[in-house]
């Protein structure tokens, strides 16, 4: 893969996933898939649902639809969300899992954030965790 300045991944992650689409698919998406072809690799991307909310639902599925066009296995686990930290947990733990990410909101306010912290940053997508948040905050690379 060719390399992606961090500057690039910040403004990525503090945008919406639609425009995430649009800024991110041309450099990366193609390298990504080449990647995954050239390596015969399968990751594995879990996304929780834990709510009824329209617009989580709708990114879940675009989340589905881009995955497959990539090539990355998505599962999508719903959820009761007063299961939600368990499964996260499992997740985690398990070897097939490359990637985890959470369908917001889910309880709403110091609660979602306390979910958050849940995902291992090692499979944080989203890169929503006080670790990646605060790395790419205080970081001079990034910013």
């Amino acid at each position: 893969m060719k390399a992606v300045k961090n500057k690039d991944f910040r403004r990525v992650f503090t945008t919406f996933p639609q425009v995430v689409s649009i800024t991110v698919k041309p450099p990366i998406i193609d390298d990504l898939k080449e990647w995954i072809d050239q390596s015969r690799a399968r990751p594995r991307l879990v996304g929780f649902l834990a709510n009824k909310d329209q617009s989580a639902i709708t990114y879940a599925k675009w989340t589905q639809r881009s995955c497959e066009e990539i090539g990355i296995k998505f599962e999508l686990r719903q959820v009761e969300r007063e299961d939600l930290e368990e499964g996260i947990i499992e997740a985690n733990e398990d070897r097939r899992v490359d990637g985890v990410m959470v369908y917001y909101p889910v309880f709403g306010g110091g609660h979602d954030q306390y979910i958050q912290n849940c995902v291992s940053p090692f499979k944080d997508v989203e890169g929503l965790c006080h670790n990646i948040l605060n790395h790419f905050l205080t970081d001079p690379w990034c910013l």
